[in-house]
């Protein structure tokens, strides 16, 4: 009888610790947080477009970085990822767990 490797059965999912969008200008992690949970909880990878219009613009005329810090569960292994200036015209931030 063939024997199945229980760690290639393992299902990743993203959990998603602080995300944050504007953080220089004041913003907390608040609605980014709310915002990537909801669009890359369940997943075990993400491609996350940062838009303004979802994310809210705390400084007008400044560019904003986007930055996700998370765990990749059920191993809790860290993961960061960060998106540069100018971030909410359409960016794409990709949180992938393996």
């Amino acid at each position: 009888m063939d024997t199945i490797d229980r760690n290639y059965l393992v299902n990743y999912r993203i959990n998603v610790i602080p995300a944050t969008y504007g953080e220089v200008y004041g913003a907390g992690c608040g609605k980014a947080a709310t915002q990537v949970r909801r669009a890359c909880g369940v997943n075990d990878s993400c491609c996350y477009i940062v838009d303004v219009n979802v994310l809210g613009n705390p400084a007008n005329g400044c560019g904003k970085t986007f930055s996700v810090e998370y765990l990749c569960i059920p191993d809790a292994t860290p993961g960061r990822i960060e998106v540069s200036t100018d971030a909410g015209l359409g960016s794409v931030g990709h949180i992938i767990c393996q």
